[in-house]
């Protein structure tokens, strides 16, 4: 058995061979996996949420909107905080801005 560990030694030049080295930095790695995270969940996060505060900026009387709880209406009067919403004859339901879930444009009503 010596015979032979002798002789593996003597064919790489005297060096006892080791374990492979992994490959890669784990540094660029970690780098990496932070940079895909940031791409598949974060940014689009962000963007969501700037449109949406976009949207509540821009809400005015007579914008059809669409809330949370899925009430569709018509904008009677804007608050600083609220909305109140015409969603039939003679009712209107206040709201708070936030409630305010997207636009709901003519066109789109008029396929319902």
């Amino acid at each position: 058995m010596l015979h032979f560990i002798s002789t593996a030694v003597a064919q790489t030049g005297g060096q006892v061979p080791t374990e492979a080295a992994p490959a890669g930095n784990p540094m660029f790695m970690i780098v990496a996996i932070m940079a895909i995270f940031y791409f598949l969940m974060v940014r689009p996060q962000n963007k969501a949420r700037n449109e949406h505060q976009a949207l509540l900026a821009g809400l005015k009387k007579g914008d059809r909107v669409v809330t949370d709880g899925g009430i569709v209406g018509q904008i009677h009067s804007v608050e600083e905080d609220r909305v109140v919403i015409d969603v039939g004859e003679r009712v209107r339901i206040p709201f708070l801005k936030e409630s305010v879930k997207a636009s709901h444009s003519t066109e789109e009503a008029g396929k319902e």
